[in-house]
């Protein structure tokens, strides 16, 4: 159970300084907090999260990759198209 215990604090660490780390350089820059900004937000805290469950067999394997699968269909699914490819000449 140490070593359970131990990779829990590791993720969380993790994630705390992979999110503070985001933050921080966006307010160094003066930039605004957008849609893609939170999406990797949340890809930094939902990844690891359905990771450790998995791991530590709170959640099946089947259910690992579904919840992995339409998290990326989620965010993948956000990508624009090009003017270009969008407004075709057809004919």
């Amino acid at each position: 159970m140490q070593a359970d215990s131990i990779l829990v604090v590791a993720i969380l660490v993790f994630i705390f300084l992979e999110t503070g780390t985001l933050v921080f350089y966006l307010n160094k820059q003066n930039a605004p907090v957008r849609t893609t900004v939170l999406q990797w937000v949340g890809v930094a805290i939902f990844i690891p999260f359905v990771f450790l469950l998995s791991y530590l067999g709170k959640i099946d394997s089947s259910v690992t990759s579904t919840l992995l699968g339409g998290f990326a269909g989620y965010v993948f699914g956000k990508v624009g198209l090009s003017e270009e490819w969008t407004h075709t000449k057809q004919g």
